[in-house]
């Protein structure tokens, strides 16, 4: 009867070193090199044999590299925090076709459990919400799990940090202790979830500041990505562009899948927040990467994409129409050739009809973010207690408009006699 001997034991050892080498982004393994040491190792009638110890273990090797390789929407626990309208006089958002909640909907249509989704919408939305809702998403979390954090709304950079508007943040020079940081949200992250894998994603000015908790995690070797409507040092449209991309990406869309293999990756899913970005919005958006694979599979596609081997402008390629921005998403043939090209305003998609002479490539670029110039101050300001410098950008009779030096717009506020001292007194009476 034959045995496996100990230079048998050798080969297999070294087969089974060649699977623990295997990467699936390099394709270092392969069947033919396991069977090349086998064949030079073992005599034939040792080779069923020895296959079938091999594949034994090999299986569940494989089974655990394919599902580290693609997204597992029953694993998954998502915080979606959505804020349109706020306590302080803070830019509001039209409610119409809200696309925070669509992307509950598409989480649950690819097959997250209802019950692992959190959602905060408005004033729902306040800190203590927040947070609470945080810590109880980290809680269920288990070593199989992805997270997915959410957030629209406004958002801002505050010195080293930047935050994101809850519902109740108060306006004022002191506007980042009562908004959601996210330094704060990086440590309770990186210390609290024990899953597998956390998504970040975010549509809002400075929304690229949530680099910060990928790079916390990214240290303490928990893979994540971050994918942002703009990036560090820039503002962001006030349209759902950017989640509509990601939208598209979590259905399938087959215009997302660049490469056509029947899967939208994350680099297919990045590139197609970056061109509707850049092309529809004239926008930077931001990407960071932690320790994902560009080939991650975020899911199938659903359908087909029309053939248009004769077209000028392919499906997917941005064009300018009538002074318009938009993108080819197909083609009628009769009676005269029309491209169709989608549009899209505030949450909605708008198709036209184009013929070829009336289409050009676009070659737009993101809009450079403008220098700050620090607004020389003219007055003082309290609040809560504290005076801070600021600027009078106009007066009506008994208060004034204000913009506190160092802050951006959106923070500007009527104050009353109570609250400015101001240097030149002739504003004091507005003509």
């Amino acid at each position: 009867m034959d045995v496996f001997s100990s230079q048998d034991s050798s080969t297999i050892y070294r087969s089974f070193w060649y699977i623990h080498d295997y990467r699936p982004s390099t394709n270092k393994f392969t069947i033919e090199k396991i069977m090349k040491s086998t064949r030079q190792s073992f005599p034939s009638r040792k080779i069923t044999r020895y296959c079938v110890v091999l594949f034994v273990f090999l299986g569940p090797i494989f089974d655990n590299r394919i599902s580290a390789d693609q997204w597992n929407p029953a694993k998954t626990y998502a915080l979606i925090v959505g804020v349109l309208e706020w306590e302080s006089d803070l830019t509001q958002f039209s409610q119409e076709n809200r696309k925070d909640e669509a992307l509950r909907q598409q989480l649950i249509e690819r097959g997250t459990p209802p019950e692992n989704i959190t959602v905060l919408l408005d004033s729902e939305a306040t800190l203590a919400n927040i947070r609470a809702s945080m810590n109880g998403v980290l809680d269920k979390s288990d070593e199989d799990s992805t997270l997915i954090i959410y957030y629209a709304g406004h958002g801002w950079k505050a010195g080293d940090d930047f935050c994101f508007a809850n519902y109740d943040v108060r306006l004022g020079p002191s506007n980042r202790n009562t908004a959601w940081s996210m330094r704060e949200l990086a440590a309770i992250t990186a210390a609290q979830f024990r899953g597998k894998q956390v998504i970040l994603w975010a549509d809002c000015c400075y929304s690229g500041g949530m680099k910060l908790i990928a790079e916390a995690l990214n240290r303490k070797d928990i893979p994540c990505f971050s994918l942002t409507s703009a990036g560090l040092e820039n503002t962001s449209t006030g349209n759902w562009t950017f989640t509509q991309s990601i939208l598209d990406g979590l259905a399938g869309e087959p215009i997302v899948d660049t490469n056509q293999d029947g899967n939208i990756s994350l680099a297919e899913l990045q590139s197609e927040v970056r061109n509707a970005m850049t092309h529809l919005e004239g926008q930077k958006s931001g990407f960071y990467n932690g320790g994902f694979d560009m080939d991650w599979s975020i899911g199938p596609v659903v359908g087909k994409i029309q053939a248009m081997p004769r077209a000028k402008f392919p499906i997917g390629s941005y064009v300018k129409a009538n002074r318009r921005f938009g993108r080819v998403i197909g083609m009628i043939e009769k009676p005269d050739q029309q491209y169709q090209i989608q549009f899209y305003s505030y949450s909605d998609k708008i198709v036209s009809q184009f013929s070829e002479s009336d289409l050009t490539p676009s070659n737009r670029t993101p809009t450079p973010t403008p220098s700050v110039v620090r607004v020389q101050p003219d007055c003082q300001v309290e609040w809560q207690g504290d005076w801070y410098d600021a600027k009078v950008v106009m007066a009506e009779k008994g208060r004034w408009w204000i913009r506190y030096v160092d802050y951006d717009e959106s923070w500007n506020e009527w104050v009353g006699q109570d609250r400015i001292r101001i240097k030149n007194r002739t504003q004091d009476n507005p003509k």
